[in-house]
């Protein structure tokens, strides 16, 4: 991976490296079980919301240092943009934490101002997770590839985890593709989603029913979509099946942990796409769509 960074010392470091914010949002979740423990009798006890809070203004102002050292202009304004927007909920953590400790310290009811600490604490925790997704998609140098060549890497990847007896009934279905159609993403990790569907679409199927892939282009995207008959997914669970760890009711006693489709709805929003699932009785199709380039008269072109 090369790196997008300039005039640094640092310069051969990686954006996620450098800023480490998937650390920063481990450090969050730790407060927020703290203070779920804790009774905030003592002064004491806000220490650790304070070097949190300190520890998020740092955070900030390395944001801010390294958007200066980032060669695509672009990619720089967006930083300092997510700089700003992170750096906004701080200033009213800064006050609920005055508060806060002012309460404790008089022994009056101070219930309200933690919960206002905690909404700051979560909103700039997604804020942290929103930056941390633009960083990803600035460093994986997402490039046009032959969707063709793609199909054929996939069709070869499903023989290391399908059983020979399913193989036979995978269907694709690419025929209507232009011949030189490229698209831009990293096969890689389309790979890895699509197989994660794959891999759903067999588990969760009828062992005697097709998996059919299909590849076809709609509103300037290539739309991926994996479908299969099988136990599909309740009406109930549906809103939820994307949050990590959350599994369909009726998957009781099926192996999984829950952190399939949390992916593969990261790949996409990495490659600027989409995912989203239909149910129609037993048929249950998830469609992954990424954008094709365009010009700039919205004419898609297989060119950057």
């Amino acid at each position: 991976m090369n790196s997008v960074l300039e005039n640094s010392p640092d310069s051969d470091s990686s954006l996620s490296d450098r800023i480490k914010l998937s650390d920063t949002v481990e450090d969050i979740k730790k407060t927020e079980a703290y203070i779920a423990q804790s009774s905030f009798t003592r002064m004491e006890d806000t220490y650790p919301l304070v070097h949190l809070y300190q520890a998020l203004k740092n955070k900030v102002q390395l944001i801010r240092e390294v958007a200066t050292e980032v060669k695509d202009t672009d990619a720089a304004n967006s930083l300092a943009e997510h700089a700003h927007s992170i750096a906004n909920p701080l200033n009213g953590m800064k006050l609920s934490l005055f508060l806060l400790q002012k309460k404790i310290n008089e022994s009056l009811p101070f219930q309200d101002v933690l919960e206002d600490f905690q909404t700051t604490l979560s909103l700039t925790k997604q804020y942290l997770i929103i930056l941390d997704n633009a960083i990803k998609k600035i460093e994986l140098e997402i490039k046009p590839k032959d969707v063709f060549r793609f199909i054929e890497k996939l069709q070869r990847n499903v023989y290391s985890y399908i059983q020979t007896a399913k193989l036979g009934k995978i269907k694709y279905y690419y025929s209507g593709l232009p011949k030189d159609l490229q698209v831009p993403m990293v096969p890689e990790i389309m790979l890895e989603a699509l197989n994660l569907l794959i891999e759903n679409a067999d588990k969760y199927g009828f062992k005697d029913k097709d998996i059919d892939i299909k590849f076809i282009i709609g509103d300037s995207r290539l739309k991926i979509s994996v479908s299969n008959y099988g136990i599909g997914i309740p009406d109930k669970d549906a809103e939820n099946i994307y949050l990590p760890h959350v599994r369909g009711s009726n998957t009781v006693g099926l192996t999984g942990t829950g952190l399939g489709l949390p992916r593969v709805l990261e790949i996409a929003e990495l490659h600027s796409g989409i995912l989203h699932h239909s149910q129609v009785r037993d048929l249950t199709t998830f469609i992954l769509e990424i954008p094709l380039y365009q010009d700039e008269n919205g004419i898609i072109t297989h060119e950057l």
